[in-house]
C-alpha cells in the first residue's frame, strides 16, 4: 500500500516554461484572463502532464487553498509588482491589473516541447471557456484537494499521481527517480532547464 508523503519531494519550478504556458493560454484568450482562471489552468496543465508522462510542465510546489489547487510559485509570480520587485521573465511578458492577467508580449514557445504545446492547446480547448468560478469549482473536486479552512495545505506529487490514476508501483518509481535527480542536482547545482539525462530517466521510468 502506498503511503502519501506530502511534499516529500517535488519537481523544480521552471519559470520560463510556466511563463510560456501562461502566455499561450492568454494568447488564446484574446490577451487577457482572470488571474484566478489562469492559476487554475496552469495547475490543470501540470496535473494532466503528470497523468500523461509522470512529470509536470511548470513544476514547483502544489497547495490546496480555499479556492482550490494552485502552483505556489505561480501565485508568487502573480503577486510581483512591476517597479517594486526584481524584473523576471514572467514580468517581462505578463502583467496583473486588478484581478486580470494581461499579456504584454508573447513569451514564445522555445522551452516547450511539441507534446507540451499540444497539451496546453488541449487544456484550453476543454476548459478555456469555463468561468473563473467554474474552474475554481473544478479544482475543488480534485481528489488531492483538501479543505485548508482558510489556510493552505501542501499537496504531494504522489497524491496527484495517485488521483490521476497512476498505479502505486509506478508512483514509487517516479518519486524514487525524482529523489535521485534532486540529489544529483544538489551536488552539481540545478539548472533552470530539464537536462537530457532527466528526460531519459523519466522516459525510462514511464516505459517500465
Amino acid at each position: 500500500m502506498l503511503t502519501m508523503q506530502k511534499q516529500r519531494t517535488q519537481f523544480r519550478f521552471d519559470e520560463a516554461k510556466a511563463t510560456q504556458v501562461a502566455s499561450r493560454l492568454l494568447e488564446k484568450s484574446g490577451g487577457q484572463m482572470s488571474h484566478l482562471a489562469l492559476v487554475k489552468l496552469l495547475y490543470i496543465v501540470d496535473r494532466e502532464a503528470l497523468a500523461h508522462w509522470g512529470r509536470p510542465v511548470s513544476g514547483g510546489e502544489y497547495y490546496s487553498m480555499p479556492h482550490g489547487t494552485v502552483i505556489s510559485p505561480v501565485v508568487d509570480l502573480m503577486r510581483q509588482i512591476e517597479g517594486w520587485d526584481e524584473p523576471s521573465f514572467w514580468t517581462r511578458h505578463l502583467m496583473k491589473m486588478g484581478n486580470e492577467m494581461k499579456l504584454k508580449e508573447s513569451a514564445g514557445e522555445d522551452e516547450l516541447s511539441d507534446a507540451e504545446i499540444e497539451l496546453v492547446d488541449e487544456i484550453f480547448e476543454r476548459f478555456g471557456k469555463l468561468s473563473k468560478w467554474e474552474l475554481r469549482d473544478l479544482t475543488l473536486e480534485f481528489g488531492e484537494w483538501h479543505d485548508p479552512h482558510g489556510s493552505s495545505i501542501p499537496i504531494g506529487i504522489d497524491e496527484i499521481l495517485h488521483h490521476v490514476g497512476k498505479p502505486a508501483e509506478q508512483i514509487i518509481e517516479i518519486i524514487d527517480e525524482l529523489n535521485e535527480l534532486q540529489k544529483i542536482n544538489a551536488l552539481i547545482g540545478g539548472s533552470r532547464r530539464t537536462t537530457v539525462r532527466e528526460c531519459q530517466l523519466q522516459s525510462e521510468t514511464l516505459s517500465r
